[in-house]
């Protein structure tokens, strides 16, 4: 069994992506990196230890990369942009069901932003 993490993560970049839902990506990830390193299950090996035999990195922290990037690739994009202009708008208008409310795309980027200490004014 083998996979492609960019196969795995095609357009993850746009995805607003829960925690439980980061938890289950994370997992699949660990569980397949192990089936394609030969580790056995009854063998008590750390996700770090796999992960620095495999020379790659938690499932969060892809995904935030992604993410990142491309906010960056869209604040950078002219003004007037579709993108720029839904990703820089509150959208503050229409209707929201009564209740808890949704995790936006925005939200994700800030908590992104803010577990990598980087300074959003810049």
């Amino acid at each position: 069994m083998a996979y492609d993490i960019s196969t795995l993560l095609y357009g993850s970049e746009v995805w607003t992506v829960y925690s439980s839902q980061e938890r289950k990506l994370n997992t699949f990830h660990m569980h397949s990196m192990r089936i394609i390193l030969g580790i056995s299950c009854k063998e008590k090996t750390t996700n770090n230890a796999v992960l620095v035999r495999a020379g790659i990195s938690f499932m969060f922290t892809l995904l935030s990369q992604r993410r990142l990037r491309w906010i960056v690739y869209v604040h950078r994009m002219d003004n007037g942009r579709i993108p720029k202009d839904i990703l820089d708008d509150d959208l503050t208008t229409g209707k929201s069901k009564i209740g808890c409310p949704y995790f936006r795309y925005v939200d994700v980027g800030k908590r992104d932003i803010k577990a990598c200490d980087i300074d959003h004014t810049s």
